[in-house]
């Protein structure tokens, strides 16, 4: 089975039997980047109902509101850390539950004699110690193509506003963005594999 086809089985499994989950690391990565934009759309028309405040001597009910609504932003802009951490991990888990179970219903079909087999385990250790980064890969493939596009598009959409001479720019900067976290995540896969060897000797001599 080639990477791509890993992938979209995993993905598949993952939105299928867990679409709570993935609603919510889709969810923790485009919140961000909406409350950005909606921070600064709410901020410039406070400004500008204030300029209209100061123009006419009151500040109508619409200031207020904005104000408000400007207020509640950052207030939950300020805490998204702790929201951001707690939907993380309800996803990992219940996430990697569903996968081990998958991962324990496989080895019980497997004979028993496999396990003594050196080039096995390292195979077995492999995919067990990967199913419980699975929560984070698809996290992290939901902030590449899903938390990164709305940053983009926020920065983009805010340069628009302000100063479109940088908009190319930030275009540019967001590609680049992506194809560096796609590498980033490559090697990690590649060191994984490659340290298997190792990190079963270590855990081997660690418990004698």
């Amino acid at each position: 089975m080639s990477v791509c086809k890993k992938i979209l089985w995993i993905a598949g499994k993952s939105c299928r039997y867990c679409f709570s989950a993935v609603l919510v690391l889709v969810l923790i990565n485009v919140i961000p980047g909406m409350m950005e934009i909606a921070v600064n759309i709410v901020n410039r028309r406070v400004i500008n109902e204030l300029v209209v405040g100061r123009g006419t001597g009151e500040a109508g009910a619409v200031f207020a509101g904005l104000l408000l609504a400007y207020v509640s932003l950052r207030l939950v802009r300020n805490a998204w850390g702790f929201l951001d951490a707690l939907g993380y991990n309800y996803a990992r888990l219940d996430i990697g539950m569903f996968f081990n179970k998958i991962l324990m219903q496989i080895s019980s079909r497997i004979p028993q004699e496999m396990f003594y087999q050196s080039d096995f385990m390292e195979r077995y250790t492999f995919a067990a110690n990967s199913v419980d980064k699975i929560g984070f890969f698809l996290y992290a493939v939901a902030r590449i193509f899903v938390g990164n596009i709305w940053s983009v598009a926020g920065t983009i959409l805010l340069f628009g506003l302000y100063e479109p001479r940088l908009v190319p720019y930030m275009a540019v900067m967001g590609i680049v963005t992506v194809l560096i976290q796609l590498h980033i995540a490559k090697k990690q896969y590649e060191l994984d594999k490659k340290q298997i060897r190792e990190q079963r000797f270590h855990d081997y001599y660690k418990n004698c």
